[in-house]
């Protein structure tokens, strides 16, 4: 903030998202874990901090200050149904036969079986459309998601 306070909206916007942004490695965390919304909490009043904007702007607004972005929270799953998806129908035999097993005969044990099981519940997809690969996971789709859950509430 002391050498990049002074710039443009735009600028600090696309220079938090190079640098703060990437989360590498969260396909593989469990969906279902509550210290995701801690995380996500503490994303959101870095940039709420960063745009300078009020510290009571409310949640809904940070995709929205960030250039029509997804929510913190539905990137996490977007990237983790990717992750998934590209397992599930991968050219190597091994990872694809461990993703199905997993999905199959995990019985909740596996991290997959729960994500899979999380993203059908929080996005209304059908098990069997998922696994097939037949579910958008574009930008789109999600960002209509999260409208529609903010139209509900």
């Amino acid at each position: 903030m002391c050498f990049f306070g002074k710039l443009t909206h735009a600028v600090k916007t696309r220079l938090f998202q190079t640098y703060c942004n990437s989360r590498y490695g969260c396909e593989l965390w469990s969906l279902d874990d509550s210290s995701i919304n801690a995380f996500g909490v503490t994303w959101r009043k870095a940039v709420i901090r960063i745009l300078n904007t009020l510290p009571d702007t409310h949640n809904n607004l940070v995709p929205l200050l960030l250039g029509n972005t997804l929510p913190f929270f539905d990137d996490l799953c977007k990237r983790a149904a990717r992750f998934i998806l590209e397992c599930i129908q991968s050219e190597s035999s091994l990872v694809r036969s461990v993703a199905r097993f997993g999905i199959v005969a995990g019985l909740g044990n596996s991290f997959i079986v729960r994500n899979v099981v999380f993203l059908c519940s929080h996005f209304g997809w059908q098990l069997n459309e998922f696994v097939e690969g037949k579910i958008s996971l574009q930008t789109a789709r999600f960002l209509s998601h999260f409208y529609i859950f903010i139209m509900k509430s």
